[in-house]
């Protein structure tokens, strides 16, 4: 081969090197980014319990939903017997609006139905009878642990559809919103890092399981659309959307969510589905914590906190 024929075949190998080199960088790499995933899911299924909690006061409680007046009998044990001190004022069921508290103690030890080990108080007031469509309860928390995280949030749960619970086929609907104690911004969760994360939501819950059993927590699910916005731990921000088609499925029993899917938009990042029944099909989550995440085309799984 010629000298000016070998150059020309080097030139031209260099060429091509450099033009795969420059495409390998202009490609971008995958948007694998899941703290926003963990951190909202963490969140959404805490406020999905408290409200599980309130609940079960609501529908067992003298004056509240069920008891009668003259029964001094009072639900003081919570979801695994943990609710340490109940308390109820006025302690008659034709004057409201009524203040509750639901008081864990300085627990250590009491696993809830969840897994979770949870101290200090929910604060609940009721504007009037559970049972009643519009009935408004109102929580807020003091001094309250979940796993030694600290919560600090207001949660305003209203009664949608006034269902008497045990005593119809139908389900209980409610309307949740979480918010910060003042009720102007994010509800704050502190984690024993010192990190935060911080949380806004509105979602409609509708009771699929247990609502015929109330004396049982256990037994109980929810299922829940509608829309919520946040800060990860790692200071972004993000929105989510829930779809009624492809809503939520949580267990009492369970720590994590279970079922359904949502749609996270992490600021500056691409929308990404979640799927929360992975590994099983929709409709059949079970509790593993595990989700898949779908963004651009490209999915891959992740183990919840």
């Amino acid at each position: 081969m010629k000298p000016h024929s070998i150059l020309s075949l080097i030139a031209c190998v260099t060429c091509t090197a450099l033009l795969i080199t420059s495409c390998n960088k202009d490609k971008p790499e995958p948007d694998t980014e899941s703290q926003t995933v963990i951190d909202h899911s963490m969140a959404d299924a805490e406020f999905s319990y408290v409200q599980t909690e309130v609940n079960g006061v609501a529908i067992n409680e003298k004056g509240l939903q069920k008891k009668m007046a003259g029964d001094t009998t009072f639900y003081n044990k919570g979801c695994n017997g943990c609710v340490q001190v109940l308390t109820v004022s006025p302690y008659d069921s034709a004057l409201f609006p009524k203040s509750v508290t639901i008081d864990f103690g300085n627990n250590t030890t009491c696993v809830s139905c969840d897994g979770k080990i949870r101290k200090g108080k929910l604060m609940v007031s009721f504007s009037k009878p559970w049972k009643e469509a519009g009935a408004i309860a109102t929580v807020t928390t003091e001094n309250y642990y979940v796993n030694n995280n600290l919560i600090e949030a207001k949660v305003i749960l209203t009664d949608i559809n006034g269902i008497d619970t045990g005593n119809s086929s139908l389900n209980p609907k409610f309307n949740r919103q979480v918010m910060s104690l003042d009720g102007t911004g994010d509800a704050v969760i502190t984690l024993t890092t010192g990190e935060k994360i911080r949380h806004r939501g509105n979602v409609t819950v509708e009771q699929t399981a247990g609502h015929s059993t109330p004396s049982n927590f256990s037994d109980d699910v929810i299922t829940y659309y509608g829309t919520a916005s946040g800060q990860n731990r790692k200071n972004r921000t993000y929105s989510v959307t829930i779809e009624e088609a492809t809503k939520i499925r949580k267990a009492s029993t369970c720590k994590w969510i279970e079922d359904g899917t949502m749609k996270i938009t992490p600021n500056n990042l691409a929308e990404r589905t979640i799927d929360f029944a992975y590994p099983a099909s929709s409709g059949s989550g079970v509790c593993d914590g595990e989700v898949k995440i779908t963004v651009n085309g490209n999915s891959f799984n992740v183990t919840l906190e």
